[in-house]
């Protein structure tokens, strides 16, 4: 254990980490005293204005100021209380767009019951009515995209309709964001034709771009929807959004059974030097820089290359981010062209030739088997 002397008054700033644990007295989402913090507190100051700190101090970062000891849980939700009521997560209210363009809009539609958060898809008409894909819908009283483009009002002109599906995805961004940590999640993912869980961590300042991916994506753990899919577990990190390079970082791990039949706890251990991807307790891959994630992807032309020679070796994964979960559909990137497949990714007409073909891939949407359920999200520092 290390004694190291720190402001107090940075420490009094730092008092709580955020969660809603199961050993708080009224089970609330609180802000928890740090570790070994009573301690600091009653400790005699080495001067008028320090405190010795009785801890480690992590390599991890957080959004709240302050001190950060070792092996910390620095955030913990376990769902215990809906989402306006533990205000840690915001609902996006948006039609999602670049890079992947998926099918579907995000609304307000997460939900909480029995101590976990469940994410469903529904289509576009059960909610608003029939054949709705083919006139206008305005989120902008509610929209928490970018005003100014299509992410807060779309309108359905000759093919180009209105994505034919509702999902939603909640985030940490406006209360919790953190740098180095080990991330777990404990998940059922969902049953459905061309559904994509998003257990994931995004980028928060996006300082080395906000297009195609050039700021980053950690992706948890993915387990597509489709049967084909549903024994292939992926999990790594996403700089480009074209292959070969997209998926040059992501790892995969076959499973004996499908991985959607049952809860798993997928991790990310995300240090300074590399990002290694478990499930219940088994690493199954890892990611390292080399020199680098630049020469690399100079090889594939990617644009945003550049910009990461500014940071670190793990550039451009080497700032905040905050934890994302939602569910997509379809889109143009995640799903190889295939027979089986009844729109290209190529198409200027692909939601609609996903939509024209919805008697085939609904049916597979069943409630209970569709939904991205989370048990749990916790957040230890390094």
């Amino acid at each position: 254990m290390y004694s190291i002397t720190i402001n107090k008054q940075l420490l009094s700033l730092n008092k709580k980490s955020i969660s809603s644990r199961a050993d708080n007295p009224t089970n609330k989402p609180i802000l928890p005293s740090n570790t070994g913090l009573n301690d600091v507190i009653n400790a005699a100051p080495t001067s008028a204005n320090s405190v010795v700190v009785p801890c480690e101090l992590s390599k991890s970062e957080i959004s709240i100021p302050g001190f950060i000891c070792k092996g910390q849980l620095i955030f913990e939700d376990n769902f215990n209380f809906n989402l306006d009521e533990n205000k840690l997560w915001t609902s996006e209210i948006m039609f999602p767009g670049h890079p992947d363009y998926p099918f579907n809009i995000y609304e307000k539609k997460a939900r909480v019951e029995d101590g976990k958060l469940f994410i469903n898809p529904i289509t576009l008409e059960s909610d608003y009515g029939l054949d709705f894909v083919r006139r206008s819908l305005d989120l902008r009283d509610r929209c928490t995209g970018t005003m100014s483009n299509s992410e807060c009002y779309r309108e359905a002109f000759g093919p180009q309709i209105l994505p034919p599906a509702i999902t939603a995805k909640v985030t940490t961004k406006r209360t919790f964001s953190f740098k180095y940590g080990r991330i777990e999640v404990g998940a059922k993912m969902p049953v459905g034709d061309w559904l994509i869980p998003l257990i994931q961590l995004e980028p928060r300042d996006k300082i080395y771009g906000s297009l195609n991916y050039a700021s980053g994506l950690i992706r948890i753990a993915c387990v597509k929807g489709n049967i084909e899919y549903s024994k292939r577990l992926y999990g790594g990190v996403i700089l480009s959004e074209l292959n070969p390079y997209r998926s040059a970082y992501l790892r995969e791990k076959v499973g004996n059974e499908q991985w959607n039949r049952l809860f798993h706890n997928y991790s990310v251990l995300w240090s300074p030097n590399e990002i290694s991807v478990y499930v219940d307790g088994e690493k199954y891959g890892e990611v390292t820089p080399g020199q680098g994630f630049f020469e690399e992807a100079r090889k594939y032309n990617v644009t945003a290359a550049t910009n990461w020679l500014k940071g670190t070796l793990l550039a451009p994964l080497d700032e905040m981010f905050y934890v994302s979960l939602g569910l997509d559909v379809g889109g143009i990137h995640e799903f190889p062209d295939s027979p089986n497949k009844p729109w290209k990714n190529a198409s200027n007409k692909a939601m609609l030739e996903f939509w024209n073909a919805h008697d085939k891939w609904y049916p597979s949407w069943r409630k209970e088997e569709s939904a991205l359920v989370i048990d749990y999200v916790r957040i230890y520092a390094l």
